[in-house]
């Protein structure tokens, strides 16, 4: 499976939960404690649009304001999903899209980090999505390992970012699922 499919994956689960949501459970709380699932899906729907900013030749700062605009003008949730999920895909699978360099909050990155980025970013918050809404948290084995391929090798910079709240605990071992260690190396404790 190659990384914009494995996008895909991780897009189909966070809509899947998405759907699932009713207008009660946007007040709900998930494990990003400063974010409810109203807030949640905005920061996901409005971090679409700043890639697709960011693939576009936007500065870090142009692609921040269009993630905020995308967040605030964002109206019924399913449907700023489905838009700026396909958008990003759109961008993503555009001739050079992957070889190119933009210009990140992070620093100038090639684009198929940017596509790491995203496709940690969507797996990770579907697992608060599900948490936050109460139902099934299981998320894709497949794109659980190939996301912890690239992710574990950097959870000392994960830590230090403080991005991911604490960072990986140091409590999960080798018997623990890769789900759970993933998460946990993202500052989750499942």
């Amino acid at each position: 499976m190659n990384m914009l499919e494995a996008l895909d994956r991780a897009a189909e689960g966070f809509s899947r939960r998405l759907h699932a949501a009713t207008d009660s459970d946007w007040t709900r709380p998930t494990p990003c404690t400063e974010w409810d699932v109203r807030a949640l899906v905005l920061h996901v729907v409005g971090g679409d649009h700043m890639t697709v900013a960011l693939l576009d030749g936007a500065t870090s700062e142009e692609s921040m304001v269009a993630a905020q605009a995308a967040a605030a003008a964002a109206g019924e949730l399913r449907a700023a999903f489905d838009e700026s999920v396909a958008a990003q895909r759109a961008a993503f699978a555009r001739p050079g899209a992957l070889d190119g360099v933009v210009h990140h909050v992070v620093g100038d990155v090639p684009g198929r980090m940017l596509l790491g980025f995203r496709l940690s970013d969507m797996l990770i918050h579907s697992w608060d999505l599900a948490r936050g809404l109460g139902v099934d948290e299981a998320l894709d084995p497949e794109v659980v390992e190939l996301v912890w391929g690239f992710s574990e090798p950097l959870s000392a910079g994960l830590k230090r970012s403080g991005r991911f709240g604490e960072g990986a605990s140091g409590e999960l071992g080798e018997e623990a699922s890769l789900q759970d260690r993933l998460l946990d190396l993202h500052g989750r404790r499942p």
